[in-house]
């Protein structure tokens, strides 16, 4: 959604600073999903999450 979004910004208007923070928005998210990802495959030990 965040990927239609930013290249809808880039084909209506072009304002940079509106596609970066979408871009930004879209690479936290990744990163997240990653993140979880590699919890759920016990890649990564995320017990220090649950105190």
């Amino acid at each position: 959604m965040i990927r239609i979004v930013h290249s809808l910004v880039q084909a209506l208007g072009n304002f940079i600073p509106l596609r970066f923070l979408i871009f930004v928005l879209g690479s936290l998210v990744l990163i997240a999903l990653a993140f979880h990802a590699a919890m759920a495959t016990g890649i990564v030990d995320a017990s220090w999450l649950h105190h």
